[in-house]
């Protein structure tokens, strides 16, 4: 009679197990992002939001896992370093995974002030500069597992360490640790710096080459049910009275800043344009194409502006100038930066 015995994993195995479904979640979410930054960026910010806090839980297995990873090669390398195939394959993931997860995070705790552009561009060449390595790895962890496979009916021992609750807790231990850190970051870097330049909060989104308006060129329509369309100016907003209101800007990610806005009241340019009904909402739409809906009930709301001042001091073009929607108790992925139209949607 032929007796299985059951083998154990190695901790390298099992994390890897676990690692591998938010890694294809994260490609399949980066592809769709990918795709929709051309035709619905709008539609694009939910998945954004969801792939960044995948690659966040991750980091504890990731990290774990490259520990676990490095002393499994290191053993069989027999603590030197070659040249073979192996090797390479393993130090080139290695590092494009370092730059691939490295550049995310610091898109996620917006790490520059001026925007994540070079952040971007290196987590997209480094999801491309992986490619090679993750194949090479893919096939050869199933060889193994085909040969490992063959092995547990002649109750051979299986390559690497067994996989044990005090490995696992020592090397879980050191991904808790690692996302720890990484959690303080969007505090540390991007929390409530009342005392330092007020434009130094967290920047979302960044806009460029065309998308970045000119100032001098810049206009502002308001349009939809209105009796006279405008189309203002910023010298022109200027003239409008200037409403400063404090209150909190809260991002989905995590962060949340407290400030003086100062900009003009959403319902000041409504009733300039001569609303041709009971206005129901308005739609805010930037210079990027991504817009907003807000409902009378926000739209009246003291507070509610096209913002151009941020703690008396003038935005920064990241932060959305010549000028962005603020609105209190509005999630600020609902606050349209470079602001190009308010469109009026009255009661039918």
């Amino acid at each position: 009679m032929l007796v299985v015995k059951a083998l154990p994993r190695s901790a390298n195995d099992v994390l890897g197990a676990l690692l591998l479904p938010a890694i294809a979640v994260s490609l399949v979410t980066g592809l769709v992002i990918w795709g929709l930054g051309f035709t619905d960026p709008a539609a694009a910010m939910p998945v954004i939001f969801f792939h960044a806090y995948v690659g966040v839980l991750s980091l504890p297995i990731l990290l774990a896992k490259m520990v676990a990873g490095i002393r499994s090669w290191w053993r069989r390398s027999g603590s030197s370093v070659g040249t073979t195939t192996g090797t390479v394959a393993t130090v080139g993931l290695l590092v494009t995974v370092v730059a691939l997860y490295g550049s995310g995070t610091m898109m996620f705790a917006n790490f520059t002030p001026g925007g994540n552009t070079v952040y971007k561009q290196v987590h997209l060449y480094s999801v491309v500069a992986a490619v090679p390595f993750v194949t090479f790895h893919l096939m050869a962890y199933l060889g193994r597992a085909l040969r490992v496979g063959r092995t547990r009916l002649l109750a051979e021992p299986p390559e690497g360490a067994p996989f044990s609750r005090a490995r696992f807790l020592r090397l879980a231990s050191i991904g808790l640790v690692g996302t720890w850190a990484v959690s303080r970051l969007p505090t540390r870097l991007g929390g409530d710096l009342q005392d330092a330049d007020p434009n130094d909060f967290p920047i979302t989104i960044t806009a460029g080459g065309d998308d970045q308006p000119d100032p001098s060129t810049w206009r502002l329509r308001i349009t939809g049910d209105v009796e006279r369309p405008l189309e203002v100016s910023l010298a022109e907003l200027r003239e409008y009275p200037l409403t400063q209101v404090t209150y909190d800007l809260d991002c989905v990610i995590g962060w949340s800043v407290t400030r003086q806005w100062g900009g003009v009241s959403v319902m000041d340019l409504i009733e300039a344009a001569g609303p041709s009904g009971e206005v129901r909402e308005a739609r805010f739409v930037s210079t990027t194409g991504y817009e907003s809906v807000l409902p009378m009930s926000r739209l009246e709301k003291r507070g509610t502006m096209v913002a151009r001042e941020v703690n008396g001091v003038r935005l920064t073009t990241e932060h959305g100038y010549p000028g962005r929607l603020m609105a209190p108790g509005v999630i600020g992925e609902e606050c349209v930066k470079w602001l190009a139209e308010i469109e009026v949607i009255s009661v039918t």
